[in-house]
């Protein structure tokens, strides 16, 4: 699954906002999903660097910090982890952590709703999504294609005709 999983980031990669834009995920209530059964964890990363996490409404606080170069530093009570950005739409935020092939899977209250729980759900979600744009763009580029060869063979009749009249 990783693998498909890395190949499909790839693919979509330029439908994702920077994670320099600190406004794609402030102040907004991300799910971190983790493949278990057990209670997911709420993550809201706030303004002033403070990253609220919360466990069935008990709150624990850390901090988040972008450290440049697409990198994201969270910071809590017994662990750092370094993280480089994935992907990040409005509502799915994958964070890769470093030097890994791992991925910490963050959805938003609308796509758990939707009972996308879990890593696999995700992929197929994105794939989906961007797979329907990207159909849309080929068909877009086929469609200028088909235009231009017609601009051009009407412009060599054009100039056919024109030549053929000054004789």
């Amino acid at each position: 699954m990783k693998s498909y999983f890395t190949h499909l980031i790839d693919r979509i990669q330029s439908y994702s906002k920077e994670i320099k834009n600190t406004n794609s995920f402030i102040d907004k209530r991300w799910i971190l999903i983790d493949n278990k059964d057990g209670p997911l964890n709420t993550y809201i990363f706030r303004k002033n660097n403070e990253l609220l996490i919360s466990k069935h409404g008990i709150v624990d606080t850390s901090k988040w910090e972008y450290l440049g170069e697409n990198t994201l530093l969270i910071e809590r009570k017994n662990s750092k982890y370094l993280f480089k950005h994935g992907f990040i739409d409005e509502d799915v935020f994958l964070l890769k952590l470093d030097g890994l092939e791992e991925y910490w899977y963050l959805i938003s209250e609308k796509l758990h709703n939707q009972n996308i729980l879990s890593s696999d759900k995700v992929a197929e979600y994105l794939n989906n999504k961007y797979s329907a744009k990207d159909n849309s763009n080929t068909d877009d580029e086929s469609s200028t294609q088909y235009e231009l060869i017609i601009v051009l063979t009407l412009s060599v009749i054009l100039f056919a005709f024109l030549f053929f009249l000054k004789r």
